[in-house]
């Protein structure tokens, strides 16, 4: 089907310019409106140590974090220097992180997607007794 434009081409003209920047408008909201919606939420970091009272690090204690909208859980084993990090984490959810070791759990403490710092730091302090003299050469872990 045509469109047939009969009468004054400066109208014409005008008319069509109209339409086409009105065609070309609405393409470019309705690219951008699917565009925010495929996107991809800030990935983030949450990390930070596990230490017994005096500050040491608590080697092979488990980390737990709880994907609050899924519920999958994902643990991390804590090595010598006593810290953990987990990547790639989604800004629109809330997660739930503690840590345990031999039966002693901490409180679990909630990272909330209201949390806008794209590296999350949760530090743990675990009140067990560490089995003989803490080492010299492992000294407590400094936390800013």
């Amino acid at each position: 089907m045509a469109l047939t434009l009969v009468g004054n081409t400066r109208k014409t003209s005008t008319v069509l310019w109209s339409v086409r920047l009105f065609l070309a408008t609405s393409a470019l909201l309705c690219a951008a409106a699917a565009g925010q919606r495929g996107a991809s939420p800030v990935a983030r970091t949450i990390e930070g140590a596990v230490l017994d009272r005096a500050g040491h690090p608590i080697p092979g204690a488990v980390v737990l974090l709880e994907d609050l909208k899924s519920l999958q859980i994902r643990s991390y084993i804590v090595q010598e220097d006593g810290k953990f990090r987990f990547r790639g984490l989604s800004s629109d959810v809330n997660y739930e992180v503690r840590a345990r070791f031999h039966g002693v759990a901490s409180s679990p403490k909630t990272v909330s997607v209201f949390e806008s710092r794209p590296a999350i730091v949760v530090n743990f302090t675990l009140a067990i007794k560490q089995k003989g003299p803490t080492p010299a050469n492992r000294p407590p872990v400094k936390t800013s």
